[in-house]
């Protein structure tokens, strides 16, 4: 989709949502920068990330499910319309449809960006005490991922 723009499109259709608490809002739509004269013309990009949805002040892994769940709910409701979707879906459940993996993938993307971030912020704090912000910091069990983050070599 090189060179699609929204801000220049002559004609769109969309609508956001929200998924749940810590979901990012996903906007749905499709746009066109000519006359609508053919369906393929039509055209959209975006990205959503439903991880912070999991935090367990939001109702945890039943929430991040329920977010997660519903936007691809919704993009399989595009495509049985017969819209093409191109889907990248870091948690994998987009393409084989699996819970218990989907679950897995969110915990272990928890302890990395945990590991990650916390890491970034005690370095940064040595050199002047550089503010770093993260959803992930809002976790009540921040310090547990972090932890078992540091601890885990193959994350």
């Amino acid at each position: 989709m090189n060179g699609f723009s929204r801000e220049n499109s002559t004609y769109i259709i969309g609508f956001d949502s929200l998924p749940g608490e810590g979901s990012e809002t996903p906007i749905f739509g499709l746009a066109t920068h000519s006359e609508i004269k053919d369906v393929n013309d039509w055209m959209w990009t975006g990205f959503c990330k439903t991880q912070y949805a999991s935090n367990p002040e939001y109702g945890g892994l039943e929430n991040f499910l329920k977010c997660h769940l519903l936007i691809v709910k919704m993009l399989d409701v595009a495509c049985e319309l017969g819209i093409t979707c191109d889907v990248s879906d870091e948690g994998g459940y987009w393409e084989k449809r699996n819970i218990e993996k989907l679950v897995s993938n969110i915990r272990k993307h928890n302890i990395l960006m945990a590991a990650l971030t916390g890491k970034i912020k005690d370095d940064l704090a040595v050199i002047g005490n550089i503010p770093v912000l993260s959803p992930i910091f809002d976790y009540p069990n921040f310090e547990h991922l972090e932890a078992e983050g540091r601890q885990t070599p193959d994350l």
